[in-house]
């Protein structure tokens, strides 16, 4: 069964209830159209906030935070570069909860993820009642499921109250995605050299 057999079958579902909705009394064309449509539009609309929630996850806790419902993540330290490696990656060396790793730069990912060996040995649980995420890898589609990390120091910065994903999409390795690089100040690449500014 493919990955995404599960997601089909609700499409399919949802355009059966839909369509048996329809169906079920007789309606002039012009009334059908509009119902049609406006069915559509409710179905983009939410087809729009799968595909951007955890933007807008961001903004609901920016919010709060703002609030005073929620602590925001926040960032603190001194700026640092980053040399680009051999492989032209940047790869920092960092520390999860007191416990040491190494990330990848990634401003292709939109959320730092950490595998689930890391967040067993740091205490970084996931979230049970939330559902788990379903992330599309160069290797197909995973789960994963979110978690913060209390503390993040990646050189002379530290980060607090970090959402991050955890999974296993790619191995052992942990990746601090855009929502890392979208808390400092500014990040910038000059030339072989990575500037994160807190």
């Amino acid at each position: 069964m493919s990955d995404k057999t599960p997601e089909l079958i609700w499409y399919i579902g949802a355009l059966v209830l839909v369509g048996s909705a329809l169906l079920a009394r007789p309606l002039k064309f012009g009334q059908f159209v509009r119902y049609s449509l406006a069915w559509i539009a409710i179905f983009m609309a939410a087809y729009g906030v799968f595909l951007f929630r955890d933007d807008l996850s961001g903004a609901w806790n920016r919010a709060r935070a703002d609030l005073g419902g929620a602590p925001e993540a926040g960032v603190d330290g001194k700026t640092i570069l980053v040399r680009r490696d051999a492989d032209g990656h940047f790869w920092v060396n960092a520390g999860v909860n007191g416990i040491a790793t190494r990330f990848l730069i990634d401003s292709g990912a939109s959320t730092t993820s950490i595998p689930r060996a890391l967040a067993q040995r740091s205490g970084v649980t996931d979230r049970e009642s939330g559902f788990p995420v379903l992330i599309e890898t160069a290797n197909g589609t995973t789960t994963m499921k979110r978690a913060t990390i209390d503390r993040l120091t990646v050189g002379g910065l530290s980060v607090a109250n970090h959402p991050v994903m955890i999974g296993d999409a790619l191995g052992e390795t942990g990746v601090l995605g855009m929502n890392f690089l979208s808390a400092l100040r500014s990040w910038k690449v000059e030339g072989a050299t990575l500037v994160l500014e807190p």
